[in-house]
């Protein structure tokens, strides 16, 4: 069943993230939590081995090796013994990571929110960041039970987390758990903000110069929302040249202002990951889209 969750942006909000995952997409670029370049975007996965549903975006890293998020979608979580969606989160995540193929060098697991907290900004993603760097799960949990080595909520994520797991999975080791966190990623979005958010803003800027300008990226963000809110309810997936054709019918991609040169060195999306390309260009019988550079990935 699908996530759409009232407040904080309610039913919008889900659309709204595709459409930046989509925004990726059309300009052969990063997006939040992908490596790499986003190459197709699916959405209501669950029958077809993905236990996080609402979007599973592919991506490609410059060397060639394919990359994959999956996601869910919620307003916020309080990450305490009565967040029920957390506790509905983490035994699906934990299924995502155990499924066959998973490669902890490229597949990413991820719960995408547009409310963020203290205890997520100063907590939660710190010690996320900490398990991605750790040797092994010795070090991490020594450094984890030390009182000046983490603080109550992080210890306290941790003690949750586990007994999630282990709810699941009895034999999950602390090993297990630790290579689990190094793939999990929490993605705090701002599409709730209308105009001031920086989230679409970037996706604007991405679209910019696939699209003919600002002010058509804006008309084609919107369009990119309604496309997603199509596709949302009825599962499958759209790849670049699926969603390119759809804009092009409405005469979005294209024009004398896409034939400009793009500024050298010119990011695909500032809260995107970065990647090298190659200037591939996807012509169409009305337009051409052009391949631009990636941003550093900030969940990698």
């Amino acid at each position: 069943m699908p996530v759409y969750v009232a407040g904080g942006g309610g039913t919008h909000l889900e659309p709204r993230v595709t459409c930046h995952y989509l925004a990726a997409l059309i300009a052969e670029g990063g997006a939040r939590g992908v490596l790499g370049t986003v190459t197709a975007v699916k959405t209501q996965q669950s029958e077809i081995d993905a236990p996080l549903d609402d979007l599973v975006v592919d991506g490609r890293l410059p060397d060639g090796p394919p990359t994959r998020l999956d996601l869910q979608v919620t307003t916020t979580l309080s990450f305490t013994d009565s967040d029920d969606k957390w506790a509905d989160i983490v035994p699906r995540a934990w299924a995502t990571f155990r499924r066959t193929g998973f490669s902890p060098d490229t597949d990413r697991i991820g719960v995408a929110v547009s409310q963020t907290t203290t205890k997520l900004e100063r907590s939660v993603q710190p010690l996320l960041a900490r398990a991605r760097h750790a040797a092994d799960a010795a070090q991490y949990r020594k450094r984890l039970a030390v009182a000046n080595g983490s603080n109550k909520d992080q210890r306290e994520f941790q003690r949750i987390l586990d007994e999630l797991i282990r709810k699941r999975e009895a034999t999950a080791t602390d090993a297990d758990i630790l290579a689990f966190m190094k793939s999990l990623t929490i993605i705090a979005f701002d599409l709730d903000q209308e105009d001031a958010s920086r989230d679409r803003l970037a996706s604007v800027d991405q679209l910019a110069p696939v699209v003919g300008g600002p002010d058509e990226a804006r008309r084609t963000w919107s369009s990119l929302t309604a496309m997603a809110s199509r596709v949302i309810p009825s599962g499958g997936g759209v790849d670049r040249a699926t969603v390119a054709r759809e804009l092009q019918g409405r005469g979005q991609v294209g024009g004398a202002e896409a034939d400009r040169p793009r500024p050298a060195g010119g990011r695909a999306n500032p809260r995107a990951p970065r990647s090298a390309g190659h200037g591939r260009r996807l012509a169409g019988p009305r337009c051409e889209v052009r391949h631009r550079r990636s941003p550093d990935n900030d969940a990698a």
